[in-house]
């Protein structure tokens, strides 16, 4: 894969007796493994392999701005917006993002983001 790659995806987790949500993740079992570990963190005592019986996760369909080419603090980036299902506070306005070549999520203030130009 190319190092200025999205290399991300959006996967929908559905945990039972809880709301359903979005993960992005390279994969679908880094997607389950990222959300046992925020699960153990309440329930301890479940294993993963517990967890595997009460948890689904599928490819979602992505937010319309997923993927959109900005900059941050001028070096190049990809938008991971916010979804309503998250309970982000929107009073925050952060913009979430993933640098080419990256899986790991970042959060920025909007005065650092600027949109990229087209040429």
């Amino acid at each position: 894969m190319s190092e200025n790659a999205l290399l991300i995806r959006p996967f929908l987790i559905q945990v039972r007796g809880f709301d359903d949500y979005v993960v992005y993740a390279r994969t679908r079992s880094k997607a389950m493994y990222q959300t046992y570990l925020n699960y153990s963190e309440a329930w301890t005592y479940c294993t993963f392999r517990e967890f595997m019986r009460i948890c689904r996760c599928v490819l979602a369909k992505p937010h319309p701005d997923f993927g959109k080419r900005i900059l941050v603090q001028g070096k190049p980036a990809f938008l991971v917006p916010f979804d309503d299902s998250e309970n982000y506070p929107p009073a925050c306005e952060m913009v979430r993002f993933v640098y080419p070549g990256s899986d790991r999520t970042l959060i920025s203030h909007p005065i650092d983001v600027s949109e990229v130009e087209d040429e």
